[in-house]
């Protein structure tokens, strides 16, 4: 009798056992499944808070969340600084670089240099590799970049720039008027997608004397307001080469030879 007991006892402990995996299993299978680690490098936001003052200027902070999955010295930021007027004339908006910091406050090692657009902010220490998501803050200060019409002045701002090699998930902007610009007779605009494209797919939002505006991806902003509100500031016009100067080194080179050849013959 004790044999057949202890062998009722023990099947009764397997189906047990059974039945547990079996619940564990599937309590498993309705858990979500982990998310994949991320691979590829990415700008998850970029926000720009732009200040138009009263004396013309225009006062920027760029707040990028940028991710490195594999480890890196940095990112540059390439920020134009020269266009053509629809009057066919290049013009350069020169740009003064503040600061750049990261979380917390602390400071970025960085150089400026000039490139064919404008001007690159390399950032980063080119001894130290960082990695997973870094936080840029970059605030600098751009002279002449205010458009003035006729009947009203106007920032035309690409507010991420269009050379980034990697994607940006989110993008948004605020742009903050003098208080004496009549809020009801501002105007907003923006634009998404490539540089010079048309398309309307980002939002605008106003509170106040402030714009804001979003897009998943590049982003461009246009705000007018009646004239004479802020100061004028003109862009720094840039000289175009003169014609003749494909021809000038050429002809010095054939008159120091002629005069080689006079004198010695």
């Amino acid at each position: 009798g004790e044999f057949f007991a202890a062998m009722k006892t023990a099947a009764i402990m397997i189906r047990f056992r059974k039945t547990a995996l079996a619940l564990a299993a599937a309590v498993l299978l309705m858990l979500p499944a982990p998310a994949p680690a991320q691979t590829s490098e990415e700008i998850r936001s970029f926000a720009v808070d732009v200040s138009v003052g009263e004396d013309g200027l225009v006062r920027v902070i760029e707040h990028i969340s940028y991710f490195f999955p594999a480890p890196k010295h940095g990112i540059y930021r390439d920020i134009p600084t020269e266009y053509v007027t629809k009057e066919g004339k290049r013009s350069r908006i020169p740009i003064d670089v503040v600061s750049v910091t990261g979380r917390g406050g602390s400071a970025w090692r960085y150089t400026v240099e000039n490139n064919d657009v404008g001007i690159r902010i390399k950032i980063g220490d080119p001894d130290q590799n960082v990695s997973g998501e870094q936080t840029y803050d970059i605030s600098y200060r751009a002279t002449g970049a205010l458009r003035y019409f006729g009947d009203h002045d106007e920032l035309y701002w690409n507010a991420t720039g269009t050379g980034w090699t990697v994607p940006i998930r989110r993008a948004t902007a605020s742009v903050t008027l003098p208080n004496g610009v009549p809020t009801e007779k501002v105007t907003r605009k923006c634009y998404g997608g490539a540089a010079g494209s048309t398309s309307t797919d980002c939002l605008i939002g106003a509170i106040g004397n402030a714009s804001h505006f979003a897009a998943d991806g590049n982003l461009t902003i246009v705000v007018g307001w009646p004239p004479g509100s802020v100061a004028k500031v003109e862009a720094e016009p840039v000289a175009e080469p003169s014609p003749w100067v494909p021809f000038v080194f050429p002809a010095i080179i054939g008159a120091v030879l002629f005069a080689v050849w006079w004198f010695r013959g």
